[in-house]
């Protein structure tokens, strides 16, 4: 069957705590029969169906304008790092995450380093407090004018925060994040082979 021919028709299931609201499909017309499956390999295929998700989504905060208020940049540039960052970590819900080691075998060094300062962002600024190649403050004390004897001194803060890559930086991310969403979608479409084989053999 051509994907192009075939007409999903979802089946919107407005009861209380829905989760699977089911389809029917059409090719070209005529009805399909759809069958459910489940187990570990599903299990996995839905895993890498939703890091793909994240993915496309990091995409589409990478390819917003940098003309945007300092919040709007701040807010982007996080979202991107946890949602990436997200593909990565401990996959309880999912039971799939990507690992790195795998995703990362024999390619150009640049999209490691780049993989690694997301991750490195998320670990150590935007989920937790840790390195200052991040963020930073200093105390300052302001002392008067020896000509005003009267006046207090005054504390301040000079800090420092990360809004947001720079545009040469924002490049290598987009080129890791594809790199990434490549190789999910062909583990994706291993899961998916795999799947159709075993819901063929079944029906036999």
């Amino acid at each position: 069957m051509q994907v192009r021919d075939l007409e999903i028709i979802p089946h919107v299931d407005h009861s209380k705590n829905a989760r699977d609201h089911g389809a029917s499909a059409k090719y070209k017309g005529e009805d399909c029969k759809v069958v459910d499956y489940s187990g570990p390999l599903a299990r996995r295929s839905n895993g890498f169906n939703l890091i793909l998700q994240d993915l496309e989504l990091c995409l589409q905060y990478a390819d917003l304008p940098y003309d945007q208020p300092a919040v709007i940049q701040s807010a982007i540039h996080r979202a991107l790092v946890i949602t990436y960052g997200k593909c990565f970590a401990k996959a309880d819900g999912r039971g799939t995450k990507l690992e790195a080691k795998h995703v990362f075998k024999d390619t150009d060094p640049a999209l490691v380093s780049y993989h690694q300062l997301l991750i490195k962002t998320r670990n150590d600024f935007v989920a937790h407090s840790g390195s200052d190649d991040f963020e930073d403050s200093h105390v300052k004390v302001v002392l008067p004018p020896e000509s005003e004897p009267g006046l207090q001194p005054c504390m301040l803060h000079a800090a420092r925060s990360l809004r947001n890559f720079s545009p040469q930086n924002m490049r290598f991310v987009v080129q890791t994040i594809e790199h990434v969403k490549n190789y999910t979608e062909e583990r994706l479409k291993q899961c998916g082979e795999l799947i159709k084989k075993q819901v063929l053999s079944e029906l036999e």
